[in-house]
């Protein structure tokens, strides 16, 4: 699970990501019920690994199953419940699980904004929020969340989130009729989208 979690900030092309798919599958389909916080973060691993490599998976839906019924059992202290609450999210945005969405933004976006949280899930909270936003056409608060998540992640080097939260920001400007900053911002972000960057 370590190993999982530490690959997320770094993975430009999450290739490395498909042997842990396998282990924690056979682990999980043997021992679903780990108990306390190794089994939350045994499905959470699992649920973030299929939602980028595998998202047809068997265990995607239990995996985001096992989390929403044990969101309880996560210290609100612990980073863990910023991610378990944004890789919830991300799975509602992917299944149109609009229960699911509502039972997390209300704990997810408060958390989004404070300088306590760390810096990685901090962020991963935020794009999370900014593209679950700008898909349902709440075009102002993606701008909102995508201008966080653009400038979090340019602070603490997570360039493989600059990008793409640099990307939403620039269609939710061009939505709310903003033109003329949305292309000063396509004009800044250039060098980064033509040199070696994924996106």
């Amino acid at each position: 699970v370590g190993a999982v979690e530490s690959l997320a900030p770094i993975s430009p092309d999450y290739l490395s990501w498909d042997l842990w798919i396998g282990r924690l599958a056979h682990i999980l389909s043997g021992e679903p019920h780990l108990p306390g916080m190794t089994g939350i973060r045994a499905w959470y691993a699992m649920l973030l690994l299929c939602l980028y490599r595998e998202p047809g998976h068997l265990l995607t839906a239990a995996a985001a199953r096992h989390l929403a019924d044990r969101m309880d059992e996560v210290p609100r202290t612990s980073s863990y419940w910023v991610r378990m609450l944004a890789i919830l999210l991300a799975y509602a945005h992917f299944h149109a699980d609009e229960p699911l969405a509502e039972r997390v933004l209300p704990h997810l976006e408060p958390l989004a904004t404070q300088p306590s949280v760390a810096p990685f899930p901090r962020t991963w909270a935020t794009v999370w929020l900014a593209v679950y936003h700008y898909f349902l056409g709440h075009h102002d608060t993606a701008l909102r969340w995508s201008t966080m998540a653009r400038d979090t992640a340019a602070s603490y080097g997570f360039r493989l989130l600059h990008a793409p939260m640099s990307c939403f920001r620039i269609q939710s400007l061009a939505w709310l009729g903003h033109t003329r900053e949305a292309f000063e911002d396509i004009a800044r972000l250039r060098p980064e989208i033509d040199g070696d960057h994924p996106y």
